[in-house]
């Protein structure tokens, strides 16, 4: 950290020169920087986060809110790792970027140089507006995972809206948590669409029966009540716990001039349109020449490599992502 930092709470970060700037800590952004560490043992790297820790395993947040690991079972890499790097860590909100004068503005007005950025920012969870509901769960952070586990110690019934690859996860982790009357809304007719065919979804559908846990399908929630949640289909849904998995959306700094859609657009070398700018992760946007469409990026498997390659080519070491994305 900057000399008047402090560890989870810096204070300020002066004007200095940066050559490479890292916003974001999640798989896309390690990757970058250990592949930029690796072409570049000198330059320096800062990298920035909100989140005030290590690098961890979002896929597995489940598995802490089942109670089947420890909260530090989660993580990705050790804090030693920052320093073996030497990467020098700071917990703010970049709120935008100056591409002309290659400066990123924190909130607060602090700003930092740098001569190669790449934004790793990731996605958000979704939240679908749902009149009268109160507290409305997501599981996408270590905070949503442990705001999660805090409210099922005393949960006996539980709704989850979405049916997707995130919904199935945590209803099975608040099931193996001991919530004993799930309810799965999902508005799909097919169970974990788009991924799963409708016989890997007739399994789950199965699996998922036995455990007790119920599924409605082509069916949403219209209305919240109290505790009672009114569904389309005219059905009452009593709950303790509300958990929404209903997609996630980038998020990214303001930059101007930057070309996005859903999420910034970038080539084979992770670069963007804008000289000197690289993005990387669930923040992105790829072309699939099969389909002629941009696509969001969505799995670990795609920030991974996405983050190596755009770190290479912001040390300049040579390296292009596959012909087709992964997904």
């Amino acid at each position: 950290l900057p000399p008047n930092a402090q560890p989870g709470r810096p204070e300020r970060l002066p004007v200095t020169d940066t050559r490479y700037l890292i916003i974001g800590n999640g798989v896309a952004g390690i990757s970058a920087a250990q592949a930029i560490r690796g072409a570049d043992p000198d330059g320096r790297i800062v990298m920035v986060s909100e989140e005030d820790r290590p690098y961890y395993y979002r896929a597995a947040l489940s598995e802490w809110v089942a109670g089947r690991s420890e909260p530090d079972h989660l993580a990705g890499r050790q804090p030693h790792f920052y320093d073996d790097l030497a990467i020098e860590q700071v917990f703010r909100r970049v709120d935008s970027l100056d591409p002309g004068l290659r400066e990123a503005a924190f909130t607060g007005g602090e700003r930092i140089h740098y001569d190669e950025v790449l934004i790793a920012t990731g996605a958000a969870a979704n939240r679908a507006p749902i009149p009268g509901l109160g507290e409305s769960l997501v599981l996408r952070t270590f905070a949503d995972a442990a705001r999660i586990r805090e409210l099922s110690q005393n949960a006996g019934k539980a709704i989850i809206l979405g049916g997707g690859v995130l919904g199935l996860e945590a209803a099975g982790a608040l099931h193996d948590a001991g919530v004993t009357d799930i309810s799965i809304v999902h508005r799909s007719p097919v169970l974990g669409s788009p991924l799963l065919d409708q016989a890997a979804a007739n399994w789950i559908l199965r699996r998922l029966s036995a455990d007790g846990i119920k599924v409605l399908l082509r069916d949403t929630v219209a209305s919240v009540s109290g505790n009672v949640a009114s569904l389309q289909s005219g059905a009452a849904l009593p709950f303790d716990l509300f958990v929404q998995a209903v997609g996630i959306t980038p998020v990214f700094p303001s930059v101007p001039g930057l070309e996005t859609g859903k999420g910034i657009r970038i080539d084979d070398r992770c670069a963007t349109n804008l000289a000197h700018v690289h993005a990387a992760g669930d923040c992105t946007e790829v072309y699939n020449s099969d389909s002629g469409t941009w696509q969001t990026s969505r799995f670990w498997l795609e920030g991974s490599r996405q983050g190596r390659i755009a770190g290479h080519a912001m040390a300049g070491a040579p390296g292009s992502l596959p012909e087709k994305p992964f997904y």
